[in-house]
């Protein structure tokens, strides 16, 4: 009896966790329920089966290998979960959520109308994909061409003042290419440069990438022979109070969007970078 009774336990808990279950949304629990593999690690315990209408889904790259993606899903009633109960069960392994939005349009306005779940894996985002029926979007080089410099505003500084320095980006390509202006933290400062800076020595930076709010963000597309200008004061960066002359490194960050699409999904991360030097006189 003894064995009898361990044997129905074991394949009970076999069953558990290894269940046949439905495609869809679930109610995800702490524990108990059923137990099933997580897409992303892990396992997840499921509750109840959810009736939830998706109405939209977005598969979407995170990186230029097109190895990690955010997934998210919309309803325009509005989700009966909050997204870090939700998941979204295909082929026996779950999806769980963990960002939401609302944005008060739906019949009952304290729901989320969009729950998301970033950096999922390429084979679980291509099993979501393939049961929603929509098509991943995926990055690709834009094929740009780039002539990049950093020109301090004068040829030397004094000790103290505002330290201007403008940066340009020349399209040398034969095709136009399109990037995101903005939308780094700003904390005092565009966050979209970064610089280093060292003479006989690293210069420490002074800035820091916290604070409130972010700079405006707007695409621009900048065509064949055309250039992109931008000044930011690298006093906001490094404090340079020892006479002499600084070797820099510029660099500026650049999300390319497809030019002949409205929609403003990156489709490659690139850094734009050069040299230059800057002199603080006697």
């Amino acid at each position: 009896m003894r064995v009898l009774l361990i044997s129905t336990m074991l394949a009970s808990s076999l069953a558990a966790a290894d269940p046949k279950i439905e495609n869809g949304l679930y109610h995800i629990q702490d524990s108990g329920g059923i137990t099933v593999k997580s897409m992303k690690s892990g396992e997840v315990h499921l509750g109840k089966k959810l009736d939830d209408k998706i109405e939209k889904a977005l598969v979407l790259s995170l990186n230029n290998d097109n190895t990690q993606y955010y997934v998210s899903l919309t309803a325009k009633d509005g989700f009966s979960e909050a997204p870090w109960t939700t998941g979204l069960c295909v082929d026996g392994e779950c999806l769980p959520f963990n960002s939401g939005g609302q944005n008060g349009q739906n019949a009952k306005p304290k729901l989320y109308d969009e729950i998301g779940a970033e950096w999922v894996p390429k084979v679980a985002a291509d099993a979501v994909a393939k049961h929603l029926g929509v098509k991943p979007l995926v990055r690709h080089h834009p094929h740009h061409e780039l002539l990049v410099k950093f020109v301090p505003g004068k040829e030397g500084f004094k000790v103290g003042e505002p330290l201007p320095v403008k940066l340009t980006i020349k399209n040398v390509g034969s095709n136009p290419f399109t990037f995101q202006v903005g939308g780094k933290f700003c904390a005092g400062r565009d966050n979209q440069f970064g610089f280093k800076a060292h003479s006989d020595h690293s210069i420490p930076d002074i800035g820091s990438s916290n604070g409130a709010g972010s700079c405006f963000e707007a695409s621009r597309t900048v065509k064949p022979g055309e250039s992109f200008e931008a000044e930011v004061d690298l006093g906001k960066w490094f404090k340079l109070e020892e006479p002499g002359t600084y070797t820099i490194t510029g660099i500026y960050s650049m999300e390319f969007h497809d030019p002949d699409s409205k929609d403003r999904f990156t489709i490659w991360e690139d850094y734009a970078t050069a040299e230059f030097y800057l002199t603080i006189e006697k």
